[in-house]
């Protein structure tokens, strides 16, 4: 039927457009938890990106203590939590869950001074793997101050776009799952 009205009824565009949205994010209420698998699909790109980011060293801690400590040794010291780029992707894209990653951590700017840290620190595999992404380590050229600045501008664009349709996605699924997005 939602394929027939937007075929058929004499819909404008941005009606149109809404219906499409509507269809591919919860199948118009009848599959209200497809809009999990589009959410899936975003933390995994920011799970990437943002891991990308951390291991070249563009991820830096928010708070002015905990970034002069990793400017001058590159890790984390004393009560600020650590970076982990799969809580990073999930806290930045739902709006009712806090991990504290999003306030604690962010795409450094065009301050290139942080590219030259070292990794530090040994962790288990899985830690390494999931938080720290550590199988991105060698996809971008470190020390190259050029490259360091354009993720870093590239990750400061995408955390926005991350946010907003991961918030879109959660309220969809709330919506379909709430009735607010009925069957027609």
């Amino acid at each position: 039927m939602a394929d027939d009205r937007r075929r058929w009824g004499d819909l404008s565009r941005p009606s149109r457009l809404w219906q499409w949205i509507l269809w591919h994010t919860i199948r118009n209420g009848y599959q209200p938890l497809r809009a999990t698998l589009w959410l899936g699909v975003l933390w995994v790109i920011g799970f990437f990106g943002f891991g990308l980011g951390y291991q070249a060293h563009v991820m830096v801690p928010s708070e002015r203590f905990a970034y002069d400590d990793f400017v001058k040794t590159g890790t984390v010291v004393g009560q600020h939590d650590p970076f982990c780029a799969l809580a990073y992707s999930i806290d930045l894209s739902l709006p009712i869950i806090s991990f504290g990653q999003k306030d604690r951590w962010h795409p450094m700017g065009t301050d290139t001074s942080a590219s030259r840290f070292a990794q530090a620190g040994q962790h288990s595999w899985l830690y390494s793997t999931l938080c720290q992404a550590s199988f991105t380590r060698h996809w971008t050229a470190h020390g190259d101050p050029t490259a360091a600045t354009t993720l870093a501008s590239v990750l400061h664009v995408y955390r926005w776009v991350h946010a907003a349709f991961g918030w879109f996605l959660a309220t969809m699924l709330v919506a379909g799952v709430s009735g607010l997005v009925g069957r027609e």
